[in-house]
Order: structure tokens, then C-alpha cells, then sequence
């Protein structure tokens, strides 16, 4: 007895949809009421519950077993996994049944377009009016409005992370700037020194850069140690993504090294544009 989610569909249905065949055959005409009960199941299904052995032509049933009257289904193929209930969620196992063979009351019709999804609508309405007069069209929506609604509340949770994330890298280019503006006023005397000793522009504004990168290096490595501690709150609002990443960690490091290079350019300019002179009265 499976531990799935059993769906209806038409032989039509993965098609449509663009699911994988991996083994054995679809749904098809064949499926009908006289027909023996026929059964498409998943991947995650087949690895579950066949390890090692090829489901096709094997027995389910969502009954007891046991009991003489319990109706059987035949897995007839296997198809890829489907993300069912959202793209946050592992797939879960599905049994797919004809709908001939297990009818109901209703059903959601999929349709491929060749053009814009909703240019097509009268089309399917006449169709549809054509089939039963008396049967309403409602909830239309493309896949990709399916989607978005799905992904609403983390798309949602992720903006106000960037916008928190982005005042924050404001706050933190503002920190930096003001702090080594603030050091290269405060060393204006020893600028000047160096300056009538020989020392060179370019190497004015290289040890100014130097030192604010080295503010930069502690920060990030103390933020680091920290994120990585905390990232484990995050995971419920992550898709696809470790919360460890290298690559993320690398690129938020890579933005705040240049973000930091910006803030020290202009103090360490101005550095290198002290008149000795003017330094050395400055006491």
C-alpha cells in the first residue's frame, strides 16, 4: 500500500504538461472501463518502493491487501517527479490513474497553447460551450500566475531581506567612508612628513587603502564567523540554496571588498593632495 498522493488524469495529461516517460508506456485509450485497472507512478515511488527492480508490470492498491475484494492496479510506466505542492517541497510519490477508470465528479483541464496562454480563452470557451452549455469556465490562470502565487510569501520575505540588506551595505559604505576620512584627517601631520621625506603620491594612497582594507578584512571576518552561526535560521526561506553557499559567501565578500575600495578612494585621494608645507604647520 502506497504512501502517495493519487491523481486522476486524462492520456493527454503528461504531455501537456511535458512529464518525463522514464520506463514502460503512458496512459492511453486502452485504459478504459473494461479494461484491468492501470497505474503510471513517479520516480520517488518506484525508488521507494521497488529498490532495485523494475515496477513495471507489479501490483499496487490503496486497500488492504488482505481483503479478496481489494481492487488492483498495474504500473504500466513510470514517470520524472512532479513538484506538486510547491517548489519549496521535495516531490512527493504520485499514483496516476485513468479517468475512465476512476471517474470524478471534477476535474482541472490543461491546456498547451502555441501562442500567449490567455489570447487562446475563447477558443477553449466555444469548445468547452460546445462539449456542455450548461458547464462554467472559471479560475483560469496561466502556469506561470500557478507559480507566482506559489512563490508569493518568500519572493515577499526575500524584498524586505534585500532592502534590509541594501540599507545595511548603505550604512556600512557610509561607516567606512567617514572612518577613514576621519583617520586621514587625524594623520594630515604624518601625511605630510612622509610627503617631505619622499614619500611619493601613490604611496600615500596605497598605505590609506591598506589600512582601510584591513578595517574591511576584520569586519568581514568577524561577520563571517557570525553568519555562518545564524544562516540556520534562514533555511525555511531559501530554495535550491545551502545556507552555507560558498559561492554566495564568496560574491557578499567580493561586493564588500569593492564596496569598501569605493568608500577609501576619495579619503585617500584627498591624502595624497596634502601640501607638506601646509602639514607641517598644522600642529
Amino acid at each position: 500500500v502506497p504512501d502517495a498522493e493519487a491523481r486522476t488524469v486524462s492520456p493527454g495529461y503528461f504531455r501537456t504538461l511535458q512529464i518525463p516517460l522514464k520506463s514502460g508506456r503512458l496512459l492511453d485509450e486502452r485504459d478504459n472501463e473494461q479494461a484491468p485497472r492501470a497505474a503510471v507512478i513517479s520516480e520517488s515511488l518506484a525508488r521507494k518502493y521497488f529498490p532495485g527492480e523494475d515496477p513495471v508490470g507489479k501490483r499496487i492498491t490503496f486497500g488492504d491487501p488482505r481483503n479478496s475484494d481489494v481492487q488492483w492496479m498495474n504500473v504500466v510506466g513510470i514517470v520524472g517527479d512532479v513538484r506538486q505542492s510547491g517548489l519549496d517541497e521535495e516531490p512527493y510519490a504520485q499514483v496516476y490513474r485513468s479517468y475512465r477508470q476512476v471517474p470524478r465528479r471534477g476535474l482541472t483541464v490543461v491546456v498547451r497553447t502555441a501562442g500567449a496562454p490567455l489570447g487562446s480563452l475563447d477558443v477553449l470557451r466555444s469548445q468547452i460551450r460546445a462539449l456542455d452549455p450548461q458547464q462554467p469556465l472559471y479560475n483560469v490562470r496561466t502556469v506561470e500566475q500557478v507559480l507566482n502565487e506559489s512563490i508569493a510569501r518568500p519572493r515577499f520575505n526575500m524584498l524586505l531581506i534585500t532592502i534590509l540588506a541594501a540599507v545595511a551595505l548603505v550604512l556600512a559604505t557610509v561607516g567606512i567612508y567617514g572612518v577613514i576620512s576621519y583617520m586621514v584627517t587625524q594623520r594630515t601631520h604624518e601625511i605630510g612628513i612622509r610627503m617631505a621625506l619622499g614619500a611619493r603620491p601613490r604611496d600615500v594612497f596605497g598605505m590609506v587603502l591598506r589600512q582601510g582594507l584591513l578595517i574591511a578584512v576584520l569586519g568581514m571576518g568577524s561577520g563571517l564567523v557570525a553568519a555562518f552561526a545564524v544562516t540556520r535560521l534562514l533555511a525555511s526561506l531559501l530554495y535550491d540554496v545551502r545556507p552555507t553557499d560558498v559561492v554566495t559567501f564568496a560574491g557578499v565578500s567580493a561586493l564588500l571588498t569593492v564596496v569598501v575600495l569605493l568608500a577609501c578612494y576619495i579619503p585617500a585621494r584627498r591624502a595624497t593632495k596634502v601640501d607638506p608645507m601646509i602639514a607641517l604647520r598644522y600642529e
